[in-house]
């Protein structure tokens, strides 16, 4: 059942921790972070994209801002110049992750990267250098948890001018990799081919015509479903999901992860009773998208 408090999520982590053979190991020694940004310039006025980015040795993983048994994302304490402000942090699509006695959580891999947009007032003087310093705090797993915690910075100069449009992404870049890889927010069901999705009493059916698998990823704030682990991911075009008890009140909010022949595509949903509604930061998350070139969904 969902949401889960995140002091239950790090409680649990702690006790999968414990219950795991003693190591003498540390979370630095298989994981990393450090701040990157899309260009190391900004000017007054602009909405400039940095990266959380981790680096993860192979096996380990850290978290989703969704739906987790046992672990909790990676969380900032922000320390930022006069002028500059921090948009809430944009999460690209994870993975399902499920260990051993149907512990299910999402999950990144790799070198993941979240995207953190700043904004620089107006009236900032050309010239300036901007110190953007923060302290994070992770939990990286594998089949022990380890908790992280480590400061990340970056300069950035003040050019001279007013911000214009945004340019492209590089596609290839760690900025424009995690940008492609942000869940589009679905307004309508038009936007999604062969997308429906059908509320009957407490059970939500989804359908996406020629799928070849479908999951859902519930947010914290979703309404509850009976079993995640068994409902929220199926072969085919179809997926049954089952509200929890008395829960019946709440939106399905989420991402919805769509296989098709030509590849995985990922929707952000945030639905109810009486249909679709436009899911949190839908306009932060379409402008990030927009600056990616990107095949038709």
């Amino acid at each position: 059942m969902l949401p889960r408090p995140l002091t239950t999520t790090l409680a649990a982590a702690l006790v999968w921790t414990a219950a795991a053979p003693s190591v003498a190991q540390e979370a630095d020694e298989v994981s990393s972070v450090s701040l990157i940004a899309e260009q190391d310039t900004v000017r007054p006025g602009q909405t400039l994209l940095l990266g959380l980015h981790f680096e993860l040795e192979d096996g380990w993983h850290i978290y989703w801002d969704g739906f987790n048994d046992t672990g909790f994302p990676p969380m900032v304490e922000w320390s930022l110049p006069e002028g500059v402000s921090v948009g809430p942090m944009l999460w690209p699509a994870p993975e399902r992750y499920i260990s051993p006695g149907n512990i299910l959580d999402h999950v990144y891999e790799g070198r993941p990267t979240i995207l953190v947009p700043i904004t620089v007032d107006p009236s900032v003087p050309a010239g300036e250098t901007l110190e953007i310093r923060g302290e994070v705090e992770w939990l990286v797993c594998n089949d022990i948890c380890l908790p992280g915690f480590g400061p990340i910075s970056i300069d950035l100069q003040v050019a001279a001018g007013q911000a214009g449009t945004p340019a492209q992404l590089a596609p290839d870049s760690r900025i424009g990799r995690a940008a492609a890889s942000l869940p589009q927010p679905v307004r309508s069901l038009e936007q999604v081919e062969g997308l429906s999705l059908r509320w009957s009493d407490d059970v939500i059916a989804v359908q996406v015509d020629g799928a070849e698998s479908l999951a859902f990823f519930p947010a914290q704030d979703s309404v509850s479903l009976v079993s995640v682990i068994g409902d929220a991911s199926s072969e085919g075009e179809t997926m049954t999901l089952r509200i929890g008890d008395g829960d019946s009140g709440g939106n399905l909010r989420g991402v919805l992860q769509v296989e098709r022949a030509a590849g995985m595509r990922w929707y952000l949903i945030d639905y109810a009773v009486d249909g679709l509604q436009p899911p949190k930061q839908t306009e932060a998350i379409s402008r990030v998208r927009d600056r990616v070139e990107r095949s038709p969904s």
